[in-house]
């Protein structure tokens, strides 16, 4: 029980104790019965970690979609209170109070795994149910957990599985995905960047501005201030994800930097808070306009 949040499955109470023990320790006081399958003991805090151990041990089942998000600690999942239980569609079908049960005929054993003493679907499978819900959800916790180095073939593999005629949710993932991984923020995004620095700095920026070393294209940055040799960099997921490419983009930095340019670099991640990236323009823009004054 220690190890399950104060909770037992009765056929694992079995395994050390007689069906007379256990009515035992219930009549004591010291357990509680939850149902037929289940027994709590009273002096372990009431928590939503347990709500969702009486469910998954209920129903035989895995803890799954907002629950599961924050079981894995998905951003924007940390307050999530509901319960929700996955079985697969071949299982006994089971009911628990509280907890909404849902069928999968896809879901494997090799599906799950235990987060907190709990049974769970897997990081990928959890993506997947939370692309049948609200877009911009999903797209916070998927880019958490590039940032937290999630391989994404390994999303994409579980995905191909999980695509399905009429179940659009996995190729959300996987699109949303490719976004991240092989391609850089959209362009109109960039020209909405360079309007918030216009009026906050007075400077207008330049789109695709190439720098070049010699009669050599070095770079094409994104947006610059070439007056000031400032330049805004979208870096994908797929830039540095690999020592070569971290190497490329250290070498190809020292050579702007050579030149003279300040390059600050904005993320994905960014986008749901672009604060401190204008907050670092700022900074240096007012640097370098005084130091040309």
């Amino acid at each position: 029980m220690s190890a399950q949040h104060g909770v037992a499955a009765t056929t694992q109470v079995r395994r050390g104790l007689t069906w007379r023990d256990q009515t035992m320790m219930i009549g004591a006081g010291a357990w509680r019965r939850d149902n037929d399958r289940v027994v709590t003991s009273r002096s372990a805090p009431v928590t939503w970690h347990q709500r969702v151990m009486v469910a998954t041990l209920t129903t035989r089942g895995v803890a799954s979609h907002t629950t599961a998000a924050r079981l894995h600690r998905l951003d924007g999942f940390s307050r999530a209170d509901a319960v929700h239980v996955l079985l697969r569609y071949n299982q006994r079908r089971s009911k628990a109070d509280g907890a909404r049960v849902h069928l999968s005929r896809v879901f494997a054993e090799t599906d799950q795994l235990i987060v907190d003493g709990i049974p769970t679907v897997i990081l990928p499978v959890c993506l997947i149910q939370l692309a049948d819900g609200a877009h911009d959800d999903m797209i916070r916790a998927l880019e958490g957990t590039m940032r937290d180095g999630i391989n994404p073939t390994w999303i994409r593999q579980v995905a191909a599985r999980y695509d399905r005629p009429g179940l659009p949710a996995a190729r959300r993932v996987v699109r949303a995905l490719d976004q991240r991984v092989d391609g850089t923020v959209a362009r109109s995004w960039f020209q909405r960047l360079a309007s918030r620095v216009l009026s906050n700095a007075g400077l207008q920026m330049v789109d695709e501005y190439p720098v070049h070393q010699g009669a050599r294209l070095l770079a094409q940055l994104d947006l610059a201030l070439p007056d000031l040799l400032v330049g805004v960099e979208c870096q994908s997921w797929q830039w540095h994800s690999t020592p070569d490419a971290q190497r490329r983009d250290a070498e190809r930095r020292r050579k702007l930097r050579r030149l003279g340019w300040e390059i600050v670099d904005v993320w994905w991640s960014d986008l749901d808070g672009m604060d401190g990236v204008l907050a670092t323009l700022a900074v240096i823009i007012a640097d370098r306009t005084r130091a040309v004054a």
